[in-house]
């Protein structure tokens, strides 16, 4: 996966995460139920984050042979420092988000509290959310149903973009990745059943919600 894709999967994430954030602002009933779901996107950004951290990492650095020795180390140098600029921009922005998120939740718990004492806080789901280890997190993110993840604005974009408004076709293509255990697999099927455009947003949001199967 290129370094391009990936940073549009985390573009994705969080819009996805401001879009969740502005619905429990409108629905504060929703945000009990909903907040797994929050929690599960914000995992999804971090580990897209430390998926791009990790490819920019394993990039090596060859100087040009023409290149003195001076002009290498300048144009390594140089390079280094635009990937720490993207990693950098990139983890500010995650960190605004997530703290706005814990900010505007904290502030709808604790008007909860004044009505219903028994509730818990967000600082207690939080709490008990970091106490889970790693396979609990993963298993809890895992999506059986993919279509249980797609909003109504989200299935006619999808319908329209890529199905060619031929719901039918849509519906068979969501029991096919729901009946499939393999990422690659899925992959492959529609790289050779569609004639899609990978770099288009609306694959690519599509294929970051099957991933979210084998997350």
């Amino acid at each position: 996966m290129n370094n391009k894709l990936i940073i549009k999967l985390i573009k994705n994430n969080i819009e996805e995460i401001k879009n969740l954030i502005v619905h429990f602002q409108n629905e504060e009933n929703d945000l009990h139920d909903g907040f797994p779901l929050l929690e599960s996107r914000l995992n999804s950004l971090n580990k897209d984050v430390e998926i791009l951290k990790s490819s920019l990492n394993k990039n090596e650095i060859v100087p040009d042979v023409t290149l003195n020795l001076a002009d290498s180390e300048n144009h390594s140098i140089t390079t280094n420092q635009k990937e720490q600029e993207v990693v950098s921009d990139i983890i500010e922005t995650v960190t605004e988000n997530t703290v706005h998120a814990e900010i505007e939740c904290q502030a709808k718990e604790e008007t909860i509290d004044k009505v219903e004492p028994t509730v818990s806080t967000l600082n207690d789901k939080l709490q008990g959310a970091r106490s889970n280890n790693l396979q609990e997190k993963i298993k809890n993110s895992k999506l059986t149903d993919i279509q249980s993840a797609i909003g109504i604005n989200d299935q006619f974009l999808f319908i329209r973009e890529l199905f060619d408004n031929n719901s039918e076709e849509y519906k068979s293509s969501i029991n096919y990745i729901n009946s499939r255990h393999d990422y690659n697999e899925i992959i492959s099927h529609f790289n050779k059943s569609q004639k899609w455009d990978n770099e288009d947003s609306t694959v690519i949001q599509f294929f970051d919600l099957i991933k979210r199967k084998f997350e």
